[in-house]
């Protein structure tokens, strides 16, 4: 029998595209089985599959990372319950420094807790908004964007994220612009795509989104939800320059650049 396994590991991209996506096509049909029993009843192999094929498909530099990464990543965020390459954003696939990253979307976080009847939301607030909070014994939140949907609002001054639910009393959070580039300018995948020229970064391409989500993976953190908390987990491996995944303990691990990527389908 034909060592797939090894095949994986060792292929680079070369080539046309085209013809190395056909190749990789084939590489992940010969784990159907191994896919199986790792995946949530919510997501079928088929459908993993089916996404991570997309995804390459409209990122091909996904081919010239390390194989192994891109497969557990794409894993990982099906394990969460989360689909790459949707029009949802519900989780990426990010190259970086050879190998492969799983970021949860913002859409991704109100998916999982909205699975527990948690309402999670975030916005974010422009110059021209109506804008006011405050914390302590007698917490509010007032936002009021402009009526007219073509107003021209201004750039971002903040990013609210709020929880709530019949269980739990709603509690929010407030982050302004400043705090917001801090996170950002910490992010190991925005100072890479800074120090290398490059725009093609999550908070380059999609900046407002970013800045939701920021706060909402504060609260996300303090979550009775463990799928909330493991997602929460996963941007912050991405923040540090690392790798997270799910091992076989169903416990969220991480791996560096420079380390050997955990093999996941033994």
């Amino acid at each position: 029998m034909p060592d797939y396994k090894n095949q994986l590991v060792t292929t680079n991209k070369r080539g046309d595209t085209k013809a190395e996506l056909t190749l990789f096509k084939t590489q992940l049909g010969h784990f159907a089985d191994e896919y199986r029993q790792t995946l949530p009843a919510t997501i079928s192999e088929e459908k993993m599959r089916r996404s991570v094929i997309t995804a390459v498909g409209r990122n091909p530099k996904l081919l010239d990372a390390d194989r192994l990464s891109l497969l557990g990543a794409a894993m990982s965020a099906a394990q969460l319950g989360l689909e790459v390459s949707t029009a949802l954003q519900h989780a990426h696939l990010v190259p970086f420094k050879g190998k492969v990253q799983m970021i949860p979307g913002y859409p991704g976080y109100v998916m999982l807790a909205s699975n527990s009847w948690i309402l999670l939301k975030a916005r974010v607030v422009r110059e021209v908004d109506e804008f006011d909070y405050s914390e302590g014994t007698e917490p509010f939140l007032h936002h009021k964007p402009p009526i007219n949907p073509e107003t021209d609002r201004g750039g971002i001054t903040h990013a609210y994220a709020i929880s709530s639910s019949r269980m739990f009393p709603s509690v929010f959070w407030v982050m302004d612009y400043h705090e917001i580039c801090q996170v950002r300018d910490k992010s190991a995948g925005y100072r890479n795509a800074v120090m290398n020229k490059r725009t093609d970064s999550l908070w380059h391409t999609d900046f407002p989104a970013m800045a939701r989500k920021t706060p909402l993976r504060l609260i996300a953190k303090q979550m009775p939800l463990r799928l909330v908390q493991m997602a929460a987990a996963f941007d912050d491996a991405a923040d540090m320059g690392r790798f997270g995944y799910i091992d076989k303990g169903g416990q969220m691990a991480t791996y560096g650049a420079n380390e050997q990527t955990p093999d996941l389908l033994s």
